[in-house]
């Protein structure tokens, strides 16, 4: 059982839409951190 998933049961279905917008926002935030650490070596 994945942590959004578990998050997200008792909202229902909104609940999922803003779990799944959360995972993006931090995948890109995770992303853009890991190009602007080698950006700046």
């Amino acid at each position: 059982a994945n942590p959004v998933t578990l998050l997200a049961s008792p909202l229902g279905e909104e609940g999922h839409k803003v779990a799944k917008g959360w995972t993006v926002v931090i995948l890109i935030m995770i992303l853009y951190a890991d190009v602007t650490a080698a950006g700046s070596l």
